[in-house]
């Protein structure tokens, strides 16, 4: 099983009554499971009430920061050249928030023009960074193109284009 993997680890919340039966002592000895009994005593409906919608605010912080983080690390990993190939991306979606992307020829004209790439295979070793770290997705554009754009939140990419990468 994937949960007994010493390097996976598993987070859960179960809100039901008969969330002991979920699994049996074999099973839940094997998940290396713990049981966490935090009732406030409070009423279902009391315990419920808004506090969906302050999960899914800090959800969204936390996927927000988590996103920043994660981005720092693998532009910092990267050479300067990937870096700025990187932001040539980013400045065209921040220019054009409308498009669907820049095109793989589009791109590495515009990095050639940067010189921060010499070479197609320089480039496509870039992409593939960027799209292996979730940093950058495709989508079919005009002419039923492929375009690759960047999944960042608009202020992370304006951070990243301001700070240089």
């Amino acid at each position: 099983a994937l949960a007994a993997l010493p390097q996976i680890h598993l987070v859960a919340s179960v809100h039901h009554r008969s969330a002991a039966l979920l699994w049996d002592a074999q099973q839940a000895r094997q998940l290396n499971a713990v049981w966490v009994e935090a009732s406030t005593g409070a009423p279902s409906c009391t315990e419920s009430l808004d506090t969906v919608h302050t999960l899914l605010e800090n959800l969204q912080d936390g996927a927000h920061s988590g996103e920043g983080r994660s981005a720092q690390v693998v532009l910092d990993a990267l050479t300067a050249n990937a870096r700025q190939a990187f932001r040539v991306l980013l400045q065209h979606q921040l220019a054009e928030p409308k498009s669907a992307g820049l095109s793989f020829h589009q791109l590495y004209a515009d990095c050639r023009a940067e010189l921060c790439v010499s070479s197609e295979a320089a480039l496509k070793g870039h992409v593939t960074e960027f799209t292996d770290h979730h940093l950058v997705r495709t989508r079919r554009g005009a002419g039923d193109k492929q375009c690759y754009f960047c999944t960042l939140p608009r202020e992370l990419m304006e951070q990243i284009v301001s700070s240089g990468g």
